[in-house]
């Protein structure tokens, strides 16, 4: 079934003012289309518009994409409905028409500013004054909103002002005359908007892949288990004799009783989510539009690369590719097993739905109610990441909401004391990418082999990938050099190695801390410093240097001209002297071996003095 979604407004009012009242509720919202006939979703008069066809993303949930006018206080309904319609139908002048969801946001909001102004005794738009408007901004900054939601809030009294022409019922000026919404919620600074997505620690996020990785490798097991038992056909038995039979053969195959093995069937879906999230940098609405057969392999200059098909639209890109390691194409090929009965059960619904409908009278409301349900098993019918809901036993794609809760319940199942949200899987990514970009030697490096290759080149191996994930990449590299920049150039930092004398001499002779255009200069300078972690310092060399022999000889670092060595390296170096002082009690490993241990032990010791750390014993003469 095909949706008719432009073509119901080509012919459309663009003003509901001067229609009659008959004429203005007739004005066709919303249709799909179902065989050769146009079936009427809302229209203008109903108490909800159905915006379900026009969302293209599939992790919203159906009140999400409904605009629910029984919400709205009634002496404001009339205008809201002429102002949501004008601004659907066109837009703000000289802006991009909005996508549904941005219609239903802008209603959310325009809701629950005239829910309070109802609360203040006002119960019309003409009413609304730039001080009452001031008054409102002052009550949302003190519910603590975050300053891109307080912006959505405010950004809704604007829209309200500058399409008012569309109602009888309008505010009359401007709601703040010298300022704009986003100016008052302070997203106007001029500077770059930092991400407040929390970033999963390094620990947890070893934890979490370790965890999903096990249940991946288990899934074989999981599955069949679970196709055993639908074979045996026990749900045709007594409740209770099911479970036993169920719990027997479970145990018979080494797993756990029946409800504790559908919980680990929950997990594992929520295991291949959050692989494919740590290891592709996919948003949520892109990994729930994961369809069967979305993974391949391709090969480039004798180069396995491994990729991702699903459909992007946070920045319109449509149908998208990425880029992801080995264990990506094992956690599609699960949730494609795991995904089957659903897609089976929704297979057979499509076909119920068609022989029913076809029966029915197009006009009628149940032939409508059946086509939006054929509609949506359509939609779902190849999906990966489906669900039943147990009330209505309707299966559909998880929604973002549901995917939160369920990845806390994977959390605390595991153990991982963090509240986990889709989000932080790209922000996350991202920061590991750049950390591999860097040189950083970290677990899970092996995920993220090719992107040490130039960005520019990898992103030619597909054009089909998405080009902002790249864009967030590279900023949280230059992010993270400029972090690593200005501590070296504090006046307190403390710092080592062979290149710590020059940055000492240029922090004295610029101090820093007294130039008012310390950010530039610092984004200056890590425009021009090649930096690279190797774990137990940083390497400067810029295509000279040692060729990567400090990476296992971590001694030669010390003296390194092209070595910076600082704080967070203290532990790493801690535990160098102390083996080497080890090794020196070692009586076998010859002249040679104890020459080496005690020249590590004095590096070992410089580095750690360096740091701030008073090393007490010395190495005496007869070690040697």
């Amino acid at each position: 079934m095909s949706m008719s979604i432009r073509p119901a407004w080509i012919e459309q009012p663009q003003s509901t003012t001067e229609l009659t009242v008959a004429q203005r509720n007739g004005i066709v919202i919303s249709t799909l289309k179902e065989g050769n006939n146009d079936v009427v979703l809302s229209r203008y008069g109903d108490d909800q518009w159905d915006l379900s066809p026009f969302f293209k993303t599939v992790n919203s949930t159906n009140s999400q994409k409904m605009i629910q006018w029984r919400r709205v206080p009634s002496h404001f309904t009339e205008p809201l409905k002429a102002i949501t319609y004008r601004y659907w139908l066109t837009g703000l002048p000289g802006v991009k028409r909005p996508v549904a969801s941005t219609v239903t946001r802008f209603h959310h909001a325009a809701v629950q500013f005239m829910t309070w102004l109802t609360n203040h005794h006002i119960h019309r738009l003409v009413d609304v004054t730039p001080m009452r408007c001031m008054t409102y901004v002052d009550a949302c900054r003190r519910q603590a909103h975050t300053s891109s939601a307080l912006k959505n809030r405010l950004s809704a009294i604007e829209i309200l002002y500058v399409l008012g022409e569309a109602s009888v019922d309008r505010i009359q000026n401007a709601p703040w005359p010298d300022s704009s919404a986003a100016t008052l919620a302070g997203r106007t600074t001029g500077k770059t908007t930092q991400s407040k997505t929390d970033i999963i620690p390094d620990e947890l996020m070893v934890t979490l892949f370790k965890a999903s990785e096990k249940l991946l490798l288990n899934a074989d097991t999981l599955l069949d288990a679970r196709d055993g038992i639908a074979q045996q056909r026990l749900g045709e038995v007594p409740l209770k004799e099911m479970q036993m039979q169920a719990n027997r053969y479970l145990a018979s195959l080494g797993l756990p009783p029946l409800a504790q093995t559908n919980q680990l069937l929950n997990h594992l879906r929520s295991a291949c989510y959050i692989i494919l999230g740590m290891v592709t940098g996919c948003r949520n609405h892109e990994i729930t539009a994961v369809e069967l057969g979305a993974s391949y392999q391709s090969v480039m200059d004798d180069e396995v690369y491994y990729w991702l098909r699903s459909y992007s639209w946070k920045t319109y890109e449509g149908e998208t590719e990425w880029m992801m390691p080995e264990i990506g194409m094992k956690a599609v090929a699960v949730m494609e097993r795991w995904s089957k009965p659903y897609r089976d059960e929704l297979t057979d619904q499509i076909t119920a739905y068609s022989a029913s409908i076809a029966e029915l009278p197009a006009e009628s409301e149940e032939y409508l109610h059946l086509a939006k349900l054929k509609r949506d098993c359509e939609a779902n019918a190849k999906r990966l990441f489906l669900a039943k809901t147990p009330r209505t036993g309707l299966i559909s794609t998880l929604s973002q909401i549901s995917w939160n809760k369920r990845l806390k319940l994977f959390c605390a199942y595991y153990g991982v004391d963090w509240n986990l949200t889709t989000h932080q899987l790209r922000r996350t990514f991202a920061v590991f990418v750049a950390h591999h970009v860097m040189g950083d030697v970290r677990y899970l490096r092996h995920h993220y082999k090719h992107w040490s290759m130039d960005m520019t080149l990898l992103y030619a191996k597909n054009e089909k990938q998405e080009e902002a994930l790249y864009d967030e990449v590279m900023a949280t590299v230059r992010d993270q050099k400029i972090g690593v920049i200005e501590h070296w150039l504090d006046d307190d930092a403390l710092i080592t190695g062979g290149a710590a004398p020059g940055v000492k001499s240029f922090r004295k002779k610029h101090r820093l801390k007294m130039i008012p255009s310390r950010e530039e200069l610092v984004e200056s300078i890590s425009t021009t410093v090649n930096i690279r972690a190797t774990g137990h310092g940083w390497c400067l060399a810029d295509g000279k240097g040692c060729g990567g022999q400090g990476l296992y000889e971590k001694t030669r670092c010390v003296d390194c001209s092209e070595s910076l060595i600082d704080e967070r390296h203290l532990p790493v170096w801690q535990g160098i002297y102390e083996q080497q002082l080890e090794l020196l009690e070692v009586k076998d490993i010859g002249p040679g071996g104890l020459h080496r241990a005690k020249r590590d032990v004095l590096k070992a010791a410089s580095v750690l003095q360096g740091l701030g750390v008073k090393i007490e014993e010395g190495i005496d003469d007869d070690q040697t």
